[in-house]
C-alpha cells in the first residue's frame, strides 16, 4: 500500500514537470513550494534553449513528455515507464554514439544516471534533487553527443597535412654516425687501393699512353703513365740463396743488394749461378749494389787489423763490382766491437777513395748497437746511406722489428738513437725480414728462423695474433710437450712499417730475402701498394675546340719547344700574315707623315723625334711578327713545324725563341761592331 502511494507521488511529480514545460507562465504568479519548484525548473530549460536548440535539454524534454503522457490516462504503469525509459533514451544515446568506443562509456554513465532516475520516481523527489538530477543528465549527454559528432566528422574526413617547419625542411639529412663512416671510408680506401694496382700491373709491361681534357673541354693532352718510386726500395739476395727468383718481379724494386762473402773465401773470384738475379734486375732498370758480408765476429777482427787484407778486399771487391756492372759497394759486417770503432772508419775510407767517381758506398748497421762499435759521425763523410738491420734475433723471445712495444730495439727507438745523432732521415734505410724466429717456451730457447711462405704452409689454420705496438703477428703451436711461439711479418704488419718509413722521410726499405714469400703475393702486393707510383707526364697538346684561350696556349706551346713533327694551325699562319700586312701599312703610312712633316717644317718639326722612335718601335715588332709568319707558313721549307711542310725528313730542331734569340744576337753584334769602327774612325781624325 506504502509503496503504491508512493508510485502515485512520483507520478504527480511528473505530471506537474509536464505541465510546467508545456505551460510555462501559468505558475509565474504562484509562491507556492510546488510554483517555486516549477519556477527554477522553468530557469533551467530557458538557459537550455537560450544557448542552443539542440542541446541535451532539448534532446531530454521530448522523451520525458513521450514518458509523462501514459501517466494521465493510466494507473500503475510502473512496467511500462521502464520500457518507454530504455526505448527513448538509452537506444537512443547508444545509436548516437554507436562509432565511438570513448563515448559508449560516456552512455553507460548516461544509462546509471537514467536508472537513478527510475530509483526517484520510486521515493519522494524533492526539488534540489530534481535539479540535480537534471544537471548531471544535461552535462554527460552533452558530453556523448560531443564525443559521437567527433568520432563521426574525423571518419568522413582526410588527415589533415602537416606543416613541416622550414628548419626542419631545410635541414640536411642525418649524418652516418663513426661506425658507418669509417665502414664506407675503409670501403673507398679499398677501391681505390685496387684501381691502382691494377694501373701498376698494366705498366709492368711498359708505359701507357692515356687523353685527358681541359676543364673547358677544348684541348686535349696526351700523357704518358709510367712507375716511380715513392723511396727507395732495396731487396736482399745472395749468392748462397736458395730461393727460385726468376718469377719475381724486379719492377717493385730501386735496388738488389747482392751479398758475397770476399773475407772468408779469399780465393773467391768467380761468381756463383744466383749471379742470373743481377742480370734480371738490370733488365728491370733496377740499381745493383755488391754486398760485402761476413756473419763471423773473429774473421772480421783478424781482416780489419790487417792493411793487407783490407787492401786485397778493396781490390777483388771493385773488380767484381766492374765485372756484374754493379753501381757501389755495401758493407755488411757483424759482430764488431767498440774497439774495432777506429779500424772500421779506416777502412770504409780507404774504400770509398778506391771506388769509381759516382759509385753508390752504402753500409748496413745493426738495430740495436749495443757494443757501440760503429762511428755514426764519422762514417757519414763517406756512405751514402745506412741500411738498419732488423733481420737478426735478439736476446729476448719476441718478434725481430716490433714497431713501438718500448724495447731498446724496436723500430722507433732505434731510429731515434740513430736520427738524434744528427743525420738526415732520408739517408736511412728499413731493413726488414721476410723471415719469421721460432721460440721454444720451455726451456726458453731460440730455435731457427723460418720463411714467410713456411708459416703460410704449415700454419695456415694458426689464429694469428697482434700483440698492442708491436705491430708484429703471432702464432703459438705445440710442440712436442712443450709450445713454441713464432713471430713474423705479414701484409698487414709491413704495411704498418712501411708507413712509419714513409710518414718519418726516411730514404726507403729493404726486405730480405728475395723468394721468402714464394707462392704468396701479399707481400709483393703491400710492397707495391705503398712505394710505386704513377708518374704522368704530358708529351703532346692537341686543340679539340679551337677557343681563343686554347689557341693562344697552342700557340705559345709550339713557340718555344721542338717544331719537328708538330701539327700547324692554318689559322696561325693566316692572322699572323694579316698582322704583318697592318704592321706595314703603318710603317708606311707613318714614314709617308714623317717625310711630308720634315720636308714641310723641316727639322723644326716638333713631333719629328717621337715619330721616328714610334716607326723604329714598330718595325721591331714586326720584325718579331714577319718571322713568326715564316715560321708556321707551311710553304716555307726551311724551318718552323714540319707538320703539312714537305721537308717532314729534313726538319730543323730550332724553336722559334732559340732562332730570334739567334736573329737578334747577329744583329747585336752587327751594331756593335759597327759602332767600334765608327768609334775607332773617329778617334783617328786630327
Amino acid at each position: 500500500m506504502i509503496k503504491t502511494l508512493l508510485f502515485i507521488v512520483s507520478v504527480c511529480v511528473l505530471i506537474s514537470l509536464q505541465s510546467l514545460i508545456v505551460n510555462p507562465g501559468v505558475y509565474a504568479a504562484d509562491k507556492s513550494p510546488n510554483a517555486i519548484c516549477h519556477q527554477q525548473v522553468d530557469s533551467l530549460k530557458k538557459q537550455a534553449t537560450e544557448k542552443a536548440k539542440t542541446t541535451l535539454l532539448g534532446k531530454i524534454v521530448k522523451p520525458l513528455k513521450a514518458i509523462i503522457q501514459p501517466f494521465r490516462f493510466r494507473h500503475n504503469e510502473k512496467v511500462r515507464v521502464t520500457k518507454i525509459i530504455h526505448n527513448y533514451i538509452i537506444k537512443d544515446s547508444l545509436a548516437a554514439t554507436q562509432q565511438s568506443a570513448t563515448a559508449a562509456k560516456q552512455i553507460k554513465g548516461l544509462t546509471d544516471s537514467l536508472l537513478l532516475l527510475q530509483k526517484h520516481l520510486n521515493s519522494v523527489v524533492t526539488q534540489a534533487q530534481l535539479t540535480k538530477l537534471l544537471d548531471s543528465i544535461k552535462q554527460k549527454q552533452h558530453k556523448a553527443d560531443s564525443i559521437a559528432n567527433a568520432s563521426k566528422t574525423a571518419a568522413n574526413t582526410k588527415p589533415a597535412t602537416v606543416d613541416t617547419p622550414a628548419k626542419e625542411r631545410n635541414a640536411k639529412p642525418p649524418v652516418a654516425d663513426a661506425n658507418t663512416s669509417q665502414v664506407a671510408k675503409a670501403e673507398a680506401e679499398a677501391k681505390a687501393k685496387q684501381a691502382k694496382l691494377n694501373t701498376i700491373r698494366k705498366l709492368y709491361n711498359g708505359t701507357i699512353l692515356i687523353t685527358d681534357t681541359s676543364k673547358n673541354k677544348d684541348t686535349a693532352y696526351i700523357k704518358r703513365l709510367s712507375l716511380g718510386h715513392q723511396a727507395q726500395v732495396l731487396g736482399y739476395y745472395s749468392d748462397v740463396s736458395e730461393n727460385n727468383i726468376k718469377s719475381f718481379n724486379f719492377k717493385l724494386l730501386t735496388t738488389l743488394v747482392y751479398g758475397v762473402n770476399l773475407i772468408d773465401n779469399i780465393d773467391k773470384t768467380e761468381l756463383s749461378n744466383n749471379v742470373s738475379a743481377v742480370d734480371s734486375a738490370k733488365k728491370a732498370n733496377c740499381k745493383v749494389l755488391l754486398s760485402l758480408y761476413n756473419n763471423s765476429p773473429g774473421s772480421t777482427s783478424k781482416f780489419l787489423n790487417s792493411n793487407t787484407a783490407k787492401t786485397g778486399l778493396i781490390s777483388r771487391a771493385i773488380k767484381m763490382m766492374q765485372q756484374i756492372g754493379a753501381n757501389g759497394i755495401n758493407i755488411d759486417f757483424n759482430g764488431l766491437g767498440a774497439h774495432q770503432k777506429g779500424y772500421f772508419v779506416g777502412f770504409l775510407a780507404s774504400l770509398r777513395q778506391a771506388l769509381p767517381k759516382g759509385a753508390v758506398l752504402s753500409v748496413t748497421l745493426p738495430a740495436d748497437d749495443k757494443g757501440v762499435a760503429y762511428d755514426l759521425v764519422a762514417l757519414d763523410k763517406y756512405a751514402d746511406s745506412f741500411i738498419i738491420d732488423f733481420s737478426e734475433i735478439i736476446n729476448t723471445p719476441g718478434p725481430l722489428a716490433p714497431l713501438d712495444n718500448g724495447s731498446n730495439y724496436s723500430v722507433e727507438t732505434c731510429f731515434a738513437l740513430y736520427l738524434d745523432q744528427g743525420i738526415l732521415p732520408s739517408k736511412f734505410i728499413m731493413g726488414l725480414s721476410y723471415s719469421g724466429v721460432i721460440w721454444q717456451n720451455k726451456p726458453q730457447q731460440f730455435l731457427r728462423y723460418i720463411p714467410y711462405n713456411s708459416i703460410r704452409t704449415n700454419y695456415s689454420d694458426a689464429t694469428v695474433i697482434y700483440g698492442k705496438g708491436e705491430s708484429s703477428a703471432h702464432i703459438e703451436a705445440d710442440y712436442g710437450k712443450t709450445y713454441i711461439d713464432i713471430w713474423y711479418d705479414d701484409e698487414k704488419t709491413l704495411g704498418e712499417k712501411y708507413d712509419y718509413a714513409l710518414e718519418n722521410a726516411l730514404g726507403g726499405v729493404s726486405v730480405k730475402t728475395l723468394g721468402d714469400d714464394n707462392g704468396y703475393g701479399e707481400l709483393q702486393k703491400v710492397l707495391a701498394s705503398k712505394f710505386i707510383k704513377i708518374d704522368t707526364t704530358t708529351i703532346d697538346t692537341k686543340i679539340i675546340k679551337h677557343t681563343l684561350m686554347a689557341s693562344l696556349l697552342e700557340f705559345g706551346r709550339l713557340l718555344v719547344t721542338n717544331p719537328c713533327g708538330q701539327h700547324i694551325n692554318p689559322t696561325y699562319s693566316q692572322v699572323l700574315g694579316l698582322i704583318n700586312i697592318v704592321l706595314i701599312l703603318v710603317l708606311l703610312v707613318g714614314g709617308g707623315v714623317l717625310f711630308y712633316q720634315v720636308k714641310t717644317q723641316g727639322e723644326a718639326w716638333e713631333w719629328r723625334q717621337k715619330m721616328i722612335y714610334g716607326l723604329v718601335a714598330v718595325f721591331a715588332i714586326w720584325t718579331v711578327f714577319f718571322l713568326m709568319w715564316l715560321f708556321f707558313w707551311d710553304q716555307n721549307p726551311y724551318f718552323g713545324p714540319s707538320d703539312g711542310k714537305k721537308n717532314v725528313g729534313h726538319c730543323i730542331n730550332i724553336s722559334f725563341i732559340i732562332l730570334y734569340i739567334i736573329l737578334i744576337s747577329g744583329i747585336g753584334v752587327g751594331v756593335l761592331i759597327r759602332w767600334a769602327y765608327q768609334f775607332s774612325t773617329d778617334t783617328e781624325k786630327p
